[in-house]
């Protein structure tokens, strides 16, 4: 089975008529310490550029149940209150609204950190769905959410593949998971098949959540990569959740499995060999 999903909190032409009018509202004044924004014509740019969840950091676990949730805005003041608006915040897997405050306020280069703060902790051991609905002045759906948890709750959240200097050949793989692991357990519990099993070094990483994986042998890149975890932990022995939030990564076998191929999952303007995986959150 392909599976190709690339989720990043992004707010993609908030603006138009009525949305976003820089210097109209005096508390909403967007600025980089330099005026606002442009756009090519030399007038003021009425679009809002992008926005992400800073932090805590896309499907991160361990998160603080107090953390407040930072957003990085980019491009032309933007219309804050229908930003508030759209941006909702649930528990998993009830759905309970996260209700809150926001404040924003310049970031040092350029653009805006618009940060909420829930009215109450978080549950410490929980799933937490953060999304926009659509808004009259924002053109922003659902299926840019992403989540986080609060607690340990390791998952794996990417895999990717790069190819060689040659690009004929994959390179290296890396595996990031939610939490820091157990790198002896992960290395016990990991297997790699490309029409056959793939000999591999790993590579923990210093914070034990970035891995490297190094095949052994040369796999060109028409091939694809299935990657199988089986029972691993996380640095706090707590199991891996062979299921990466919403996304079919689960076998009958409750391992973890996911195969990337140059068709799935290619990298934005990475051409051949570089490939990447992010799960989802419907």
């Amino acid at each position: 089975m392909r599976h190709a999903w690339k989720c990043a909190l992004l707010l993609a032409g908030c603006g138009g008529a009525g949305g976003i009018d820089a210097g109209n509202d005096a508390s909403h004044v967007y600025s980089d310490g330099g005026g606002p924004f442009y756009s090519s014509d030399g007038g003021p740019d009425p679009v809002v550029r992008g926005a992400g969840l800073g932090f805590p950091a896309a499907w991160a676990s361990t998160v603080a149940p107090t953390s407040p949730l930072v957003f990085s805005v980019y491009g032309a003041t933007p219309s804050w209150d229908a930003i508030e608006a759209a941006v909702h915040v649930t528990l998993r897997p009830t759905g309970e609204v996260v209700t809150g405050t926001y404040t924003h306020a310049p970031k040092q280069f350029g653009g805006q950190d618009l940060t909420f703060v829930p009215d109450a902790p978080l549950p410490t051991l929980a799933d937490v769905k953060v999304g926009f609905d659509t808004c009259p002045t924002c053109a922003l759906t659902d299926a840019s959410a992403t989540g986080f948890s609060t607690g340990s709750h390791p998952r794996v959240v990417r895999v990717d593949a790069t190819s060689k200097s040659d690009p004929g050949y994959y390179a290296k793989l890396g595996l990031s998971f939610s939490e820091p692991m157990d790198v002896d357990s992960v290395r016990a519990a990991l297997s790699l098949d490309a029409g056959g099993a793939v000999p591999f070094t790993l590579d923990g990483g210093g914070d034990q959540r970035q891995m490297t994986i190094t095949p052994s042998v040369a796999v060109a890149v028409t091939s694809y990569f299935t990657l199988t975890l089986g029972a691993c932990k996380a640095a706090s022995g707590t199991a891996l959740d062979p299921a990466s939030w919403d996304s079919p990564t689960e076998t009958s076998a409750h391992t973890f499995s996911l195969t990337l191929d140059t068709a799935a999952a290619m990298k934005d303007g990475c051409g051949p060999g570089c490939l990447e995986w992010q799960p989802h959150v419907n």
